[in-house]
């Protein structure tokens, strides 16, 4: 298979992700985007975040997640 750019980028991307078996934010990956979602207010932003790490916080894997929300700036 031929690595272009785009193949290349996601192979770095993925390369060094950890399974986490059992975390609590499987499948609810927009939930937990830093970033304001599309139409979303700054206060529907700040509570979407809000509980984002409210659930980072219990979850029984969040040591070994890179992406720890709950380590996120508050906003708003």
């Amino acid at each position: 298979m031929r690595r272009d750019g785009t193949v290349a980028l996601l192979v770095a991307i993925l390369t060094d992700v950890p399974a986490l078996p059992g975390a609590l934010c499987v499948g609810q990956a927009p939930r937990f985007d830093r970033d304001a979602l599309d139409g979303e207010t700054p206060a529907d932003h700040a509570e979407r975040l809000r509980q984002a790490r409210w659930v980072c916080a219990r979850c029984p894997v969040a040591d070994q997640c890179p992406q720890r929300v709950w380590r996120v700036p508050r906003v708003g």
